[in-house]
């Protein structure tokens, strides 16, 4: 949605700024991943093979929320113990990643763990993302509609009858 409003460009614009070009969310990466992108549609359309997916995940991941990583159809969605502000960055190469991974590539169930605090987390961590997103959104939204550029869309009356 970022990128859909004027608000929401200059928000990209910004965080380019501010992390040294680090974070380009203007970047072809970043809009092939969007998922109504031409990229994804064609990944989605491609005829492929059968694969065993494992979908691993760190608990407390603020850039990816460990509940929007888990993938309909895969063997296993694991969560691992990571949280804090760099659980994004310190998964791909923690020890419980690289465990769950040879778990998975030998055919074997993930680690067995206590669920329920890592749940519960995982759980608030997409909460409040999604929460903040939505405020975000709908904010730049008005900001357009105020400075008169993009028109906000209006809700839909119900038919009586």
């Amino acid at each position: 949605m970022l990128g859909t409003t004027g608000a929401g460009g200059a928000a990209l614009t910004a965080i380019a700024w501010a992390t040294d070009e680090k974070v380009d969310g203007h970047s072809a990466a970043a809009s092939q991943l969007d998922e109504s992108s031409s990229f994804m549609a064609d990944l989605h359309d491609r005829n492929r093979p059968p694969a065993r997916v494992t979908s691993i995940a760190a608990e407390g991941d603020l850039v990816v929320p460990a509940l929007h990583s888990a993938l309909d159809g895969a063997a296993t969605n694991v969560l691992v113990p990571d949280r804090g502000l760099r659980a994004h960055e310190d998964l791909p190469g923690s020890p419980e990643a690289t465990r769950e991974i040879a778990l998975a590539v030998a055919g074997r169930g993930p680690t067995c763990r206590d669920l329920d605090a890592g749940v519960t987390y995982a759980f608030g961590v997409s909460y409040i993302e999604d929460g903040l997103g939505a405020v975000a959104g709908f904010g730049a939204l008005y900001l357009d509609y105020r400075r008169g550029g993009a028109a906000a869309p209006r809700p839909r009356r119900r038919r009586e009858g």
